[in-house]
């Protein structure tokens, strides 16, 4: 399991910092809030799905997206895709003729996966809960690809706002 900075495995409460030009404090704690501040920055008709159990959580018609957001209390360098999201999202993704995005948020920033250019390597790994949050869970083994944040865009930096679509050369 991946560890946090300090070595611990389980998720800690999202911290609050500045980090480059985003705010961090203004950064989304949750899924809705994430797509509210995406809408308002990046993709300004980026549509809920409306369903928690989707398999997907948002699309964009104008920028040819089909979107997987995520919040993470804990950054890392590497951030997790579980392979049935991925799946699903890419299924998705080609029956509508939209690209497949992953988007995360940490307490460290916002970044965006292109998920058409990215190598995956995918792993199984043990003692991870069964949601994204520990609580009442028994971890269990998932199979994951691990996304390094150097292959993303980070979102929230003042060259990318308002520049949807940066990645995606033919919206």
């Amino acid at each position: 399991m991946p560890k946090d900075e300090a070595g611990r495995g389980r998720l800690r409460r999202y911290s609050r910092s500045r980090a480059g030009n985003v705010d961090m404090s203004q950064l989304p704690i949750n899924e809705l809030t994430l797509h509210r501040w995406i809408r308002t920055h990046y993709y300004p008709d980026l549509r809920l799905h409306g369903s928690q159990y989707s398999s997907y959580d948002a699309w964009s018609y104008e920028f040819r997206i089909q979107v997987e957001l995520k919040v993470r209390a804990t950054h890392y360098d590497e951030l997790i895709l579980e392979k049935l999201k991925y799946d699903s999202l890419i299924r998705l993704a080609d029956m509508n003729n939209l690209r497949p995005v992953y988007i995360c948020a940490t307490p460290r920033g916002v970044w965006e996966f292109n998920l058409r250019t990215i190598p995956l390597n995918w792993v199984i790994m043990d003692n991870l809960p069964k949601t994204t949050y520990w609580d009442a869970n028994a971890p269990i083994a998932k199979t994951v690809a691990l996304l390094p944040i150097s292959e993303a865009r980070r979102l929230g930096e003042a060259s990318s706002a308002r520049q949807g679509g940066v990645m995606y050369a033919n919206r």
